[in-house]
């Protein structure tokens, strides 16, 4: 297909950038960086939504860790994404600042039909999909402008055995049906994906007093790779606040924040109500339609609706020993032009911040 066609060149210009990234870049400290930063564990799944189902995104699972010290990680790929960036011209946009925040992700997301009891290919439903990915942050923060530059550079691998055999392992435990479908998954046997993404976010309303803080925050978003388009939305959140303003972006969160882990800069002790709405404009999803390897349930874009809305509410509170959590619920307006259901999930994050 022709997406897949310039979507490898996108990513042969990404090989060749970490050819020639500078390794001073892997573990140097930045003006203004934080080098500790905690961690956050991140469990999506539909179970937990209105009606809980199998079915479009089923769930996922990540782990996040936040701060300078990410930049020593052995998996880090910060100097990958300082190259693309710097390419980009994201530097010149955040030029006035000197700070930087970064978040190291590692996770992984499952989609299935609604029916996974069938083992033959289910052409007019959601396809199998499973991705394995790493995922790096950069927060860019300019708070006497009220904006932050955020890029996220994901790299996943799709088409593993990986979400079937967690799955089987879930549904044995929980009495639930046997998935039977796995051999028709997206990219079926493997292969790699990528997703690079510019959010900036502009703070619009702020109020501080006795009552707490509210703070209304508007996001415009550009995404190249595996999942590509442009988004626009708004943030709102309310409560007792210490955290700054830009350390939350549950609007930069594809599936499982695939693309958007934050970076950082809680305060302890918070408590607040959020919510908040995305319009997407989708170019290509390669969950839907497919990439390089030939899939047996794929849909071409005209198939596909190309505006996707989503929207969220959530509740963050101080938990034990330390801990902050936040649940949320999320629903999404149906991508695939034959089917109307609104696709909802629900959301446990744990954090530690330091």
């Amino acid at each position: 297909m022709p997406t897949a066609r310039w979507t490898g060149v996108v990513l042969l210009g990404l090989a060749a950038l970490a050819a020639h990234a500078d390794p001073g870049d892997v573990g140097r400290p930045e003006p203004g960086a934080v080098r500790a930063g905690g961690w956050s564990f991140h469990i999506d799944n539909d179970a937990f939504g209105l009606t809980p189902s199998d079915r479009d995104y089923t769930g996922g699972f990540a782990f996040t860790l936040y701060g300078d010290r990410v930049l020593d990680h052995p998996l880090s790929i910060h100097a990958l994404l300082r190259g693309f960036d710097r390419l980009v011209g994201v530097e010149r946009l955040a030029r006035a600042g000197r700070t930087r925040r970064h978040a190291l992700e590692f996770g992984i997301a499952a989609f299935t039909p609604s029916d996974i009891t069938r083992a033959e290919p289910v052409p007019d439903d959601h396809p199998y999909g499973c991705v394995i990915f790493v995922g790096a942050t950069t927060g860019r923060p300019l708070p006497a402008q009220g904006v932050s530059y955020d890029t996220n550079l994901t790299l996943g691998l799709l088409g593993t055995s990986v979400c079937e055999t967690m799955q089987e392992g879930l549904h044995a435990t929980f009495s639930g049906d046997d998935p039977r479908g796995w051999d028709h998954q997206i990219s079926d046997g493997g292969e790699p994906t990528f997703r690079w993404s510019l959010n900036r976010n502009a703070l619009l309303w702020a109020r501080r007093g006795a009552g707490g803080t509210r703070e209304l925050v508007w996001t415009a978003e550009a995404a190249l790779g595996g999942i590509t388009g442009l988004g626009v939305g708004l943030g709102w959140r309310s409560g007792r606040i210490a955290s700054p303003w830009w350390s939350f972006t549950p609007q930069e969160a594809e599936y499982i924040v695939l693309g958007g882990g934050g970076t950082g800069d809680r305060g302890r002790g918070d408590r607040y109500l959020w919510a908040g709405l995305m319009l997407r404009y989708r170019l290509y999803n390669v969950l839907l339609q497919g990439q390089f390897r030939d899939s047996d349930v794929t849909f071409s874009r005209d198939e596909l609706r190309p505006v996707v809305g989503e929207a969220w509410v959530g509740y963050t509170f101080p938990g034990p020993w330390g801990l902050e959590l936040s649940v949320a619920v999320r629903a999404r307006s149906q991508e695939i032009e034959a089917l109307d259901d609104i696709p909802v999930w629900g959301s446990l994050v744990i954090r530690r911040p330091d």
